[in-house]
């Protein structure tokens, strides 16, 4: 049986969510189980068609969702522009539609989307839980980004099956696209490729229940929904000034929140090449575009590092399985594991705590790799990657999912809270990520970590990558 993590007790947050005030004063009406919230700086040109798309959601059977089941906030930070005006003027044309509109002049340190996100999370959280609404949802979408009409619909049923935070599939405006120089349209168009089969393959030898194949690899700002509960329980947003989304699902993650990456929540964001944060879409673009023009080859973690490294996860978490059972490991187990990960014995046996979620060794491990990686032993031009990933994907389709003997439901056991120096690592981890990219010293091309998925397909021209072809018809 494939493994659902017992869920830990409350992670202290960082920051307080109770005791800010509160953004909206109108009260949640009865019915009202979700809140999309909408950071937007200087969004005028987009907005209204970001809340159309919003007022005309429907079910899954095609009929007109009903109005009293969400509302939406939407926070005009520090804009120069009338967007906070066009966002008014959508909610007059649609007065069943519960449409908050806040406008903040925010001081410097806080006046980037990070703090925005996280002034709207924080205040969505505080109002599902002020109402006994524990499993009321936030869906954080971008004011750039337009949902699918059954965005809403898809994003309930998914929630519905037990999971606590649902990623949607993000994919970039047509047009905008067609207008970025080639090399990056080229080169994301590889990227896209290489993460959807390496999406397969992780289900394929590291399956776990809650996301199954069919999935994707995204899990951004642009669509991420997330109870208040596990919101709650991990601590929200951390206090960064990008890359918050990614923070969060760190933060959720070590918290044991059961996350689905569901290909049914799909949205369209903006790909613009002007850049509105020093880290973005736009940034990426810039990078593939100056790195395809120079020739530096677009290295990725090889297929064989891959299978090796999920194999090694998959033990690690059947390892902690059976610790959270009660069966201790000797030490010849740990020590196989330990070599499969890359890591000393000591160092995993130090860190297998069976009271804290598996992400939480996950992240360590991940972290561990990330200061040890010294050169490019393990990579491999994506090109050649993604064909060694897609006869890998094709041998693990015709063998079936590595299910493994400890892979079972095991009884809850006391979670407990980070211990202070665990927490202080992923804070390290997390800032230490930033100055890689600021510096421009880590760009897309080694393992793909969190940090490096906020990625979304691209069409390249006729051409261009004949390689990469197959997988963007499914995109």
């Amino acid at each position: 049986m494939l493994l659902r993590e017992p869920l830990p007790t409350p992670i202290v947050a960082p920051h307080s969510l109770l005791a800010d005030a509160p953004l909206v004063n109108t009260p949640l009406a009865p019915g009202c189980a979700t809140i999309v919230i909408i950071p937007a700086c200087d969004e005028a040109e987009r907005i209204e068609a970001t809340l159309a798309a919003l007022a005309t959601q429907v079910g899954l059977d095609g009929r007109p969702l009903d109005h009293g089941g969400y509302e939406i906030i939407v926070l005009a930070n520090n804009c120069t522009d009338a967007t906070a005006g066009f966002a008014r003027r959508l909610g007059q044309q649609h007065p069943t539609l519960a449409l908050h509109v806040v406008e903040l002049l925010l001081p410097p340190a806080l006046s980037s989307a990070g703090a925005a996100r996280r002034l709207l999370m924080d205040g969505a959280c505080r109002r599902l839980l002020g109402q006994g609404r524990p499993n009321g949802i936030i869906a954080s979408l971008d004011a750039d980004t337009r949902p699918e009409p059954i965005w809403l619909a898809a994003t309930l049923r998914e929630f519905a099956s037990g999971v606590e935070v649902v990623g949607g599939r993000i994919t970039t405006d047509p047009a905008e696209r067609a207008a970025l120089p080639s090399g990056a349209r080229l080169r994301h168009l590889r990227d896209v490729a290489y993460r959807s089969v390496l999406a397969e393959v992780e289900t394929l030898l590291d399956p776990v229940i809650h996301d199954p194949w069919p999935r994707h690899y995204q899990h951004f700002g642009a669509s991420l929904a997330v109870t208040a509960a596990a919101y709650r329980r991990a601590g929200g947003l951390p206090p960064v000034p990008a890359l918050e989304d990614v923070g969060l699902f760190f933060a959720l993650r070590r918290a044991g929140a059961l996350v689905r990456h569901s290909p049914a929540v799909r949205v369209t964001t903006s790909a613009r090449a002007a850049a509105r944060s020093a880290i973005g879409f736009a940034q990426q673009f810039a990078v593939w575009a100056a790195s395809h023009e120079q020739g530096v080859p677009q290295l990725v973690e090889s297929a064989a590092r891959v299978e090796a490294r999920l194999h090694g996860r998959r033990r690690a978490r059947a390892l902690w399985c059976s610790l959270r059972a009660g069966r201790a490991p000797g030490p010849d187990l740990i020590a196989s594991i330990a070599a499969d990960l890359g890591v000393p014995r000591e160092w995993l046996a130090a860190r297998l705590d069976p009271t804290l979620p598996f992400g939480a060794l996950d992240e360590q491990l991940e972290r561990h790799q990330l200061l040890n990686e010294t050169s490019d032993l393990g990579k491999q031009e994506i090109t050649l990657a993604t064909r060694d990933l897609r006869v890998l994907r094709d041998r693990l389709r015709r063998e079936g999912p590595r299910f493994s003997p400890a892979l079972e439901e095991v009884q809850p056991v006391g979670g407990g809270v980070l211990p202070a120096e665990v927490t202080q690592e992923i804070a390290a981890t997390i800032e230490e990520f930033l100055v890689h990219v600021l510096a421009g010293q880590r760009v897309i091309g080694r393992r793909p970590r969190p940090m490096d998925q906020q990625q979304v397909p691209a069409r390249c021209q006729p051409g261009d990558d004949p390689f990469a072809r197959e997988d963007q018809i499914a995109l």
